[in-house]
């Protein structure tokens, strides 16, 4: 029975992987063309199994399976890429770097999940230099004290802060 939005199959491997997927040539990327998900990988079930195609991929070529805890990361940032050349292990630590440098992140008002406006951080930042208590501050902006209290240290919004 089939789920949505995902493709179910009972063969081998890397027959599904081989059968659903086109080479691009100006990237080399190898792009899946069965289903995918909502985060824009590439998924696929067999026998019951959830399989994320990038992960299925680096197994099949390595010929085993991912060390506990790690992520399976693209040289390419193309994430319905299985081209093994431009897949690799890495930790969640290696992931993010790999973002950064390359421009991944969204943050500051950009991000979907932000309250505050860069203006408003601005502000913020004023009311903590004249002494204001992270719990006041809170209140005005509708924001926890924690927020606040990393805007202070320099844990959010460091691009306007300066502090690191």
């Amino acid at each position: 029975m089939g789920r949505k939005n995902h493709l179910t199959v009972n063969k081998p491997l890397k027959d599904i992987l081989d059968e659903n997927s086109l080479c691009i040539l100006e990237s080399k990327c190898i792009e899946w063309q069965g289903k995918i998900d909502i985060t824009g990988y590439g998924r696929f079930y067999k026998k019951g199994k959830k399989y994320s195609v990038h992960r299925a991929a680096f197994e099949e070529n390595m010929k085993r399976e991912i060390q506990k805890g790690f992520y399976i990361l693209h040289s390419c940032d193309n994430r319905k890429c299985l081209n093994p050349a431009h897949l690799r292990e890495g930790t969640h630590y290696d992931n993010m770097q790999d973002m950064k440098e390359r421009g991944g992140f969204v943050v500051g008002e950009k991000h979907g999940m932000n309250k505050l406006k860069e203006c408003q951080v601005l502000e913020i930042i004023c009311l903590i230099s004249q002494g204001k208590s992270n719990i006041e501050i809170s209140k005005i902006f509708n924001v926890s004290r924690y927020t606040i209290n990393d805007i202070k240290l320099g844990k959010r919004w460091n691009w306007l802060t300066k502090i690191k």
